[in-house]
């Protein structure tokens, strides 16, 4: 699954289409779709599209509406490396509007939970947003 992009990529959009709903996320995310989604976006860092599907994915996990669902699949999406690799997206790719838009949207969802807020500040984010 991760060593081949062409695959990666077709696995992610049919888990990116299920992620829409909510209790397939949380099914997901206790199935460690994030570990391997981690996993995946770091063997193809050279391949821009594989990693903006990818991000999608981590951001419809953190987007659920029910709110303690979210509590937990955010949980999932900072213990299992989601958001330092959206933030190594960030850094590597500072200069790819489309791969920054993709990134910020995930951190918005991300944001909405108050650990992932304090890390995301922790980070330096918001103050290398703003300056």
């Amino acid at each position: 699954f991760k060593t081949n992009v062409d695959f990666f990529l077709k696995v992610t959009r049919c888990l990116g289409s299920l992620s829409l709903v909510d209790e397939c996320v949380l099914n997901m995310c206790t199935r460690n779709s994030v570990w391997i989604t981690v996993n995946g976006m770091r063997e193809h860092m050279d391949n821009t599209e594989a990693l903006k599907v990818a991000i999608e994915l981590l951001s419809n996990f953190a987007a659920c509406e029910d709110d303690e669902m979210d509590e937990q699949c955010t949980r999932f999406l900072l213990d299992q490396g989601g958001l330092e690799i959206v933030l190594e997206c960030m850094k590597l790719f500072d200069t790819d509007t489309s791969m920054l838009l993709v990134c910020f949207e995930a951190l918005y969802n991300l944001a909405d939970d108050d650990a992932a807020a304090d890390k995301l500040n922790e980070a330096g984010v918001v103050k290398q947003t703003l300056f």
